[in-house]
């Protein structure tokens, strides 16, 4: 059996465990997730009791997921990887694209390298604060959160805050009334529900691209690096997936997705239902 770690936050890890076990039960793998909260000094120190360690946490050299595979250690940025899918999967084209994008966190660096290596033509970062380890190139800007309402000709908006997640499920980062457009809008709170922000551009017609799918294709693409089986990744997989989460999170009817407003709630469903 493959033991695999996720070192990183709890509410996260129970959905990575959900998908897991969902795919190693259809794809006959043998192999079983573990949730480590601290981190070692010696990243080796992880694969004398595990085959296999993700971290939530970008590491230092980029590289989240690092694995045994014939006596040597692989290390790969996965994050990287699955957002280049989620893009080809949700049919956004990269290239002389305008991307904004709404604070960082540990998805920065992959969704930023992604973009560059297609040849974007304009990033915006919008930030309530100055972050200095966060070099952007030139003709980049770094824009506050009342600039952004005088931009157009948005692309794709990436949201980065978890503002939306469990904790204030029913907030958006942007204004209520905000004037932005966007083709597509993509929301990396982890939740398998349309959040606020998701709801405010449905209405103006964008496509929307949910957080939850970039989770499924991560641990997708890490059991297909692990057990080198590529056949476990094609597009209807995750579209399974994706009503499978939401069924076992949300046991509701869609008519009564509005319900859950509360993060108590939210909790409630995560917590309480997941068997």
């Amino acid at each position: 059996m493959k033991k695999i770690a996720y070192v990183g936050n709890k509410n996260n890890f129970e959905i990575y465990k959900i998908l897991h076990t969902r795919i190693k039960e259809v794809k006959n793998l043998n192999s079983e997730l573990y949730h480590v909260e601290d981190k070692l000094e010696n990243l080796d120190d992880y694969l004398k009791e595990y085959d296999a360690a993700f971290f939530e946490d970008n590491l230092k050299n980029k590289y989240d997921f690092i694995f045994k595979k014939d006596d040597l250690v692989e290390k790969i940025f996965l994050k990287k990887i699955a957002f280049k899918e989620l893009l080809k999967y949700s049919n956004f084209k990269i290239e002389n694209s305008n991307v904004l994008i709404l604070e960082t966190n540990e998805y920065f660096n992959a969704i930023y390298e992604a973009l560059k290596e297609n040849q974007i033509n304009k990033i915006h970062l919008a930030s309530i604060k100055s972050n200095n380890t966060i070099k952007l190139e030139k003709g980049e800007y770094f824009k506050n959160f009342l600039d952004i309402e005088r931009l157009n000709n948005i692309d794709l908006i990436i949201n980065l805050t978890d503002i939306g997640s469990m904790f204030n499920i029913d907030e958006s980062p942007l204004k209520r009334d905000t004037n932005i457009t966007a083709k597509f809008v993509l929301d990396l709170v982890k939740i398998p529900l349309e959040t606020t922000l998701l709801k405010q551009f449905k209405q103006k017609g964008s496509t929307l691209i949910n957080g939850i799918d970039l989770t499924i294709i991560e641990i997708i693409m890490l059991l297909l690096l692990l057990f080198d089986r590529k056949d476990i990744y094609y597009f209807e997989f995750i579209k399974q997936l994706h009503v499978y989460i939401y069924k076992k999170i949300n046991p509701r009817t869609k008519d009564n997705i509005d319900e859950i407003t509360t993060s108590k709630e939210f909790l409630k469903l995560l917590k309480g239902h997941i068997k």
